[in-house]
């Protein structure tokens, strides 16, 4: 098969977006799960402070949703490397 490299190029540039795309959608219902706790961070700050009359509220949602996610994540994480710690140390 002879293929110029004027049609390669473009053609797996082509390809690797298709791809991309299609790895997006897959992943879409995983991202939902995986920002939840931020939105239910977001959302539940917002009316408990009664945010509704807030003039930025779109954009400190998203400063929240950012927050609440860090913060769960990060404890998270640091639940499971001490574990890991506690685990790996000999009991005498």
């Amino acid at each position: 098969m002879n293929l110029k490299p004027q049609s390669v190029l473009p053609g797996t540039a082509i390809s690797g977006a298709l791809s991309r795309v299609m790895w997006a959608f897959k992943a879409m219902p995983l991202l939902v799960w995986v920002t939840l706790p931020g939105w239910l961070f977001a959302w539940g700050l917002i009316i408990a402070l009664r945010g509704e009359q807030w003039l930025h509220r779109d954009a400190i949602g998203v400063i929240l949703v950012t927050i609440g996610n860090a913060a769960l994540y990060s404890w998270v994480c640091f639940r499971i490397m001490r574990r890991r710690r506690t685990a790996e140390t000999p009991r005498a």
